[in-house]
């Protein structure tokens, strides 16, 4: 129920669920030390949801769409990964 995109040698991972709850949580793999970081951003940031699709183009990401456990979403967030701001 989640999803994970790489960018400058970190894997994000926008987390979905933990089988019980619907998450909106975001956090970093540094691939180089190996050290997982929640990512702390500014901005209005997406409500939980699950079943999502994300993609990356240049320092965005974007995460779109899924399921809040009542209704299918339709709707789109970004988050410019190098100024840790949602839009």
């Amino acid at each position: 129920m989640h999803t994970a995109d790489a960018y400058k040698k970190k894997i994000y991972v926008f987390r979905g669920g933990d089988g019980r709850d619907y998450l909106n949580d975001l956090h970093e793999l540094n691939t180089e030390a190996m050290v997982w970081t929640k990512v702390e951003a500014k901005g209005f940031m997406p409500p939980p949801r699950a079943n999502h699709s994300s993609s990356i183009i240049k320092q965005n990401l974007f995460i779109f769409g899924g399921w809040d456990g009542a209704k299918r979403l339709n709707d789109l967030f970004v988050i410019d990964l190098d100024q840790k701001l949602w839009s």
